[in-house]
């Protein structure tokens, strides 16, 4: 069976514009399927765009493209926000301050693990031997957005501090 090949490859010079660039286009896709009231395949896009975001930071603050490829196969925000504060405390700063800040204050604790497969698919509660879907509101998705503006800035804001540090 012949293989075929859907778009087109397009070389990128700068690895983190390119996960900036997609994960900006993925928040203006967000928005317009809010707009839609497609409110669980916005808040996908959300999470989406997060997840490319971070992973732009952590390029940015140094880590090689080799071992980011390596450490990025999955498709886990987690994994993404793991790989943030290694990058970070590479560069001195503490680790446990970063992670509070990331995950309390930034994020609000919100468990993207489970979040990120439940918006894609149905699922099955053993304790309670049902299955259930996850029903999203324009009320979530618009926390959300104000959650992924809050961590554009504070990434922005290490990026900065990672400059006159550097």
């Amino acid at each position: 069976m012949k293989t075929t090949i859907v778009g087109k490859r397009v070389f990128v010079s700068d690895l983190a514009e390119a996960y900036e660039r997609v994960a900006l286009e993925d928040e203006c896709v967000a928005v317009e399927l809010l707009r839609a009231g497609r409110f669980r395949h916005a808040m996908y896009q959300v999470v989406q765009g997060m997840e490319k975001r971070i992973r732009a930071a952590s390029l940015r603050l140094g880590e090689s493209p080799e071992a980011f490829c390596q450490r990025a196969k999955n498709h886990s925000l987690e994994e993404a926000l793991d790989g943030l504060v290694a990058a970070l405390t590479r560069h001195d700063l503490a680790k446990d301050q970063v992670e509070d800040m990331l995950f309390r204050h930034v994020l609000q604790g919100i468990r993207f693990d489970w979040l990120h497969n439940d918006l894609r698919y149905p699922f099955y509660l053993s304790n309670r031997r049902t299955s259930a879907v996850l029903e999203v509101t324009r009320t979530d998705v618009e926390q959300m957005l104000m959650r992924s503006h809050r961590l554009q800035v504070y990434l922005k804001d290490l990026g900065r501090l990672q400059s006159a540090s550097g």
